[in-house]
């Protein structure tokens, strides 16, 4: 057997996905648990060109902030990246990240960027675990994937998820063990149950149990059994038939064995109602203090537009100060939240548009004020001639994407003629290397 070369590499910075990044031999390096300062010997995993992805083999010089990870999972679960530096470091190590997509990629200087606003809480902050099952040899393997795989790595809990949820992963994996419900096999293409979706409100009083099914009949006899886990805090059981292939876990088909198909989200003074699959900020305490952050920003405006609106998270607060809002979601059941929250909310100058933004802008002629909450792809190019075309005196652009938003941001910048009045990162997701940002910018 051919030993691999090791190579000594000292860590320059974090970048993109939170890779440790260094330098050796005319090569560079990606290095993922590592922190800027250290001096580790690397094993080539992959390697194109002069750019080589590694691994750890020994740690020759540790930086001080190195922690040890309180997750047993942590480096073989892919969820998290981040939890062997301490809260403090990782909220500068994720500003140095935004900061260097933004003169790299997005070639932009100067840019007045403040301060990370922390995570209200840097463990045990998300109210939805999305956990994909397989079975094996009779056991039943609930988790989370390994990095780069569909290898699933079994937990038991999951210390960024709400602990309720945690509780509920053990609960789940004890029934689903003893059932003889077929979990779906990715490789044989048969079996029925694919994913179980937990979600929670923010106060931990009600849960939401979605199972993701390949085939369509989720036993009822089952879900009364898992009722029977906590019939106060199971709001209810929902089955979502989805049989397509791919990375996409839910389908359109929603079927309620238990109770209701929604829970409820207190944000500050205003109330969502959110379904089995709508979309819904997963750390609503912190969501909170972005969301007033962009309140702060704004004056009073005669018409804004909510571009990719949700189930109305921007869009009712919004309404308050402006005489209209026109929301536009493409998705049918996060449209169908919407029309309800703003009648919950009654925020009655909300005008709900179910369509994609792109093309629906199309038809929009006047708008003081542009909100754009896009996917982590960023914004489709047609979006772009709109938006010069409607000429907004701002743009608010909120993004869990700093690579992608950085392209964008450029474009408002150089071809739309907008300043960058103020851009600020929230940690939304502690322990891991995404970054939520929101800039404000002015029509120049």
């Amino acid at each position: 057997m051919v030993k691999k070369k090791l190579y000594e590499v000292e860590i320059q910075k974090i970048v993109q996905k939170g890779y440790g990044i260094g330098f050796k031999s005319k090569k560079t390096f990606f290095i993922p648990y590592v922190i800027p300062g250290e001096r580790v010997l690397v094993e080539p995993v992959r390697q194109k060109k002069d750019v080589v992805f590694g691994k750890v083999k020994k740690f020759l010089r540790t930086n001080e902030k190195r922690t040890e990870p309180p997750c047993p999972y942590f480096g073989k679960c892919g969820g998290c990246h981040l939890q062997m530096v301490s809260y403090d470091m990782q909220l500068k190590l994720k500003e140095e990240i935004l900061k260097d997509a933004l003169s790299h990629i997005g070639n932009i200087e100067n840019i007045p960027v403040e301060h990370i606003e922390p995570s209200t809480y840097p463990f045990n902050y998300r109210i939805k675990a999305q956990l994909p099952l397989k079975r094996l040899k009779g056991k039943v393997y609930m988790g989370f994937y390994k990095p780069d795989s569909h290898y699933i790595v079994d937990i038991e809990e999951c210390q960024i998820q709400k602990k309720t949820i945690s509780e509920m992963i053990k609960k789940l994996k004890e029934i689903l063990q003893e059932e003889r419900i077929t979990v779906y096999d990715e490789t044989k293409k048969r079996g029925r149950l694919k994913h179980c979706v937990i979600r929670c409100d923010a106060e931990e009083k009600s849960v939401l149990l979605i199972f993701v099914t390949h085939l369509r009949g989720f036993p009822k006899i089952l879900a009364q059994r898992i009722y029977e886990i906590d019939k106060e805090k199971i709001k209810g059981i929902v089955e979502n038939y989805n049989p397509e292939e791919g990375n996409r876990i839910f389908g359109e088909e929603i079927r309620t064995l238990i109770g209701d198909d929604h829970l409820f989200y207190r944000i500050g003074k205003y109330t969502f109602r959110v379904s089995a699959i709508s979309f819904f900020q997963l750390n609503p305490e912190t969501a909170k203090k972005m969301l007033d952050f962009i309140l702060s920003n704004l004056s009073e405006y005669k018409e804004g537009i909510d571009a990719f609106s949700g189930v109305g998270f921007f869009s009712i607060p919004l309404a308050e100060r402006m005489k209209k809002v026109i929301s536009i979601e493409i998705s049918k059941s996060s449209y169908k939240d919407l029309v309800r929250n703003v009648k919950i909310n009654e925020m009655m100058n909300v005008e709900s548009v179910n369509a994609d933004a792109n093309k629906y802008l199309e038809e929009v002629e006047n708008a003081n004020l542009i909100l754009l909450d896009p996917p982590r792809k960023g914004l489709e190019k047609e979006i772009f001639k709109n938006i010069k075309r409607i000429s907004p005196e701002k743009i608010v652009y909120v993004s869990c994407n700093p690579q992608t938003m950085a392209k964008d941001i450029e474009i408002f910048y150089k071809d739309l003629n907008y300043d960058i009045e103020v851009l600020k990162p929230f940690d939304f997701f502690p322990q891991t290397h995404h970054i939520e940002v929101c800039s404000i910018l002015k029509k120049r």
